[in-house]
């Protein structure tokens, strides 16, 4: 197998598996099995946004906050039961203006915790209605199963680079280089010249 060939399966097994499970730091929507059907109204205020949620079923759920996230920021605000028809109120402050994906946190009987969200554009003063799922959150695994994981990857991918530095390169297509002839230890015959 050439340096190129090898090159390209290092980089192929880094890229599938070199993140060892790390979150993503942006939005990653739809996450989790539906729990219900949401109507989510975004109402900004220059940085302020307010949120208004209206479910379709929300039997056992209690609010719990609002949350605004960008690129691995989060700003945490309040999320309240306001009304008798699975209506839920909620606010929350963004430190900037721009997008930001704004999410209705609720928890149900067992302590799960189910979301909804929208995008909004905060510094100005607008009104963002939709139509969404409610979800319940998947928590990803962590713990030392997943650091071994990544320290197996990257010896594996340190072994294969060893690898393919040590094997001979040819520059004629289809052959290996020949190595190169040892020096001879012995005296050469002198032929009598000159």
């Amino acid at each position: 197998m050439g340096r190129a060939a090898i090159a390209g399966v290092i980089g192929t097994a880094l890229a599938v598996g070199g993140s060892a499970g790390q979150p993503a730091a942006a939005h990653d929507p739809g996450q989790g099995q539906v729990a219900t059907r949401a109507s989510v109204t975004g109402i900004v205020e220059g940085q302020r946004v307010r949120v208004e949620v209206v479910l379709d079923d929300c039997a056992g759920l209690t609010p719990t906050r609002t949350v605004a996230r960008r690129a691995g920021q989060a700003e945490v605000g309040t999320l309240r039961a306001a009304g008798p028809l699975c209506r839920f109120d909620g606010e929350v402050e963004t430190p900037t203006d721009g997008r930001w994906f704004v999410y209705a946190e609720l928890e149900d009987g067992a302590g799960r915790s189910l979301e909804t969200w929208i995008p909004v554009a905060s510094g100005s003063m607008s009104r963002h209605g939709h139509r969404r799922d409610l979800y319940w959150v998947v928590v990803e695994p962590t713990g030392p199963g997943q650091a071994v994981a990544a320290v197996a990857l990257l010896l594996s991918a340190t072994a294969l680079f060893v690898t393919a530095a040590r094997v001979p390169v040819s520059r004629e297509p289809g052959r290996t280089r020949r190595p190169d002839p040892l020096a001879s230890d012995e005296d050469r015959p002198d032929l009598g010249g000159a």
